[in-house]
């Protein structure tokens, strides 16, 4: 009887809270194809909030469960980077399920896998919930077998954030002119410009900071003097028309997120006399909050990538919604459930959303040392958003593929003028 009442309770406060957000989603202007997408964003987000609360504020509460959690020494090395650790596994594994469900049913064409996609949130909550609890059973050893593999998918996720990134930039800049096109206003105009002479603005005052912080080592005005080279064959390219849709405001988005890598990486040096932030926290929260804000941007722009990849005219079909449901047993509008038929384009997206989980790990912890999964952690010290050498050229390794994916993007067009590039 218990049970039961308390699963009517989770199923209650399940359809209040998506009824609320379905609500903000329609304020917002949102596609109702597109609300379960955001539900699983918000969740994951959710779960990374929690999981950054047990990294810095919840390192004892488990001692006195020691002979219960299978962690060496005390139950507080549960917590901190290792509960991030954690919950980065559980996110990963809950959607990497649900593509290999989805996928099943796509094959067999059941409605089974539109429901579980877009419905059963209160199934979604308890299962992370019991799985992340579940997870204090496992040994840390496969935690840290975990963070390797984190390591490696956590990689290709920047590579693909930095296609993201390109992408926003194209469609902002074709929103501006095709607005200024229709409009022909001054006030457009003006934006335009404004807009374009902000960013740029934002890019000097950037670089110029960047000098004063790290320009204490060679190698740091080494990368700023590559880095002044490159803008320059970036803007260079972008005056030559090589790519239609490319201009001046496209080129300074672009820059701005590789002066923000270039800062992320030059900022987890360990040499103090080249990274003068080495110690600060105030640059450790920034790097979070800008990490997961390009994280969250990535993904939201994610599907309009499919789309333009050509994926949506076989979809279209799929894009319409289904007349009725068989939701518990009765048929249940489709407008009443926000369930619609699965698409490719869906099951990609929870790839996608795992690869993000896997990354959470990377980001909260800066690419720690494994080796701290296994150490009780000392309250006197903060050792978790530790600056490493391996950090360090992570994020270069991210802002590199970053120059190479814009050179191609502007260059690729003349070798290769009959592909599409509406990316």
């Amino acid at each position: 009887m218990l049970l039961c009442c308390a699963g009517q309770a989770a199923c209650c406060a399940g359809q209040a809270c998506c009824s609320m957000m379905c609500g903000c989603c329609s304020g917002c202007g949102a596609s109702k194809k597109h609300f379960s997408k955001i539900g699983y964003l918000m969740l994951s987000l959710l779960c990374l909030g929690f999981s950054f609360m047990l990294l810095f504020y919840a390192k004892d509460i488990f001692d006195e469960y020691s002979f219960i959690l299978q962690c060496p020494e005390k139950g507080s090395v549960c917590m901190g980077i290792s509960a991030v650790f954690r919950m980065s596994m559980v996110l990963a594994l809950f959607h990497l399920s649900l593509a290999i469900i989805l996928a099943i049913s796509k094959t067999f064409d059941t409605e089974a896998g539109s429901v579980l996609n877009d419905g059963c949130w209160s199934f979604h909550f308890i299962a992370i919930a019991v799985l992340f609890i579940a997870s204090f059973w496992i040994t840390t050893d496969i935690i840290i077998v975990y963070a390797y593999i984190s390591r490696f998918v956590s990689m290709i996720f920047l590579i693909f954030q930095g296609i993201c990134i390109l992408s926003l930039a194209y469609k902002f800049n074709e929103f501006l002119v095709e607005f200024y096109n229709e409009s022909g206003s001054t006030t457009s105009l003006i934006l335009l410009i404004s807009f374009t002479a902000g960013i740029y603005l934002f890019d000097f005052i950037l670089l110029w900071l960047l000098y004063k912080w790290f320009g204490g080592c060679f190698f740091n005005v080494f990368l700023l003097v590559l880095f002044i080279a490159v803008a320059i064959i970036f803007t260079t390219l972008t005056a030559l028309r090589t790519r239609e849709n490319a201009s001046i405001l496209t080129n300074g988005i672009v820059l701005s997120y590789i002066l923000y890598l270039t800062w992320a990486a030059l900022a987890s040096d360990p040499d103090e006399k080249c990274n003068t932030l080495m110690h600060s926290q105030n640059a450790n929260i920034v790097q979070v909050i800008l990490g997961v804000a390009f994280t969250v941007i990535s993904i939201l722009i994610f599907p309009l990538i499919i789309q333009d990849g050509g994926s949506s005219s076989s979809l279209s079909d799929e894009e319409q919604p289904l007349d009725e449901v068989d939701v518990g047993g009765k048929k249940v509008d489709v407008e009443d459930s926000y369930i619609f038929p699965l698409s490719y384009e869906t099951i990609y997206f929870h790839v996608m959303m795992m690869c993000a989980s896997c990354y959470y790990a990377m980001l909260l912890s800066n690419w720690n040392d494994l080796g701290s999964l296994t150490a009780h952690p000392d309250p006197e010290k903060d050792e978790y958003f530790t600056s490493t050498k391996f950090s360090l050229w992570m994020k270069l390794f991210s802002k590199f593929c970053c120059y190479l994916i814009f050179l191609w993007s502007l260059i690729g067009p003349l070798i290769l003028p009959d592909a599409d590039w509406d990316i």
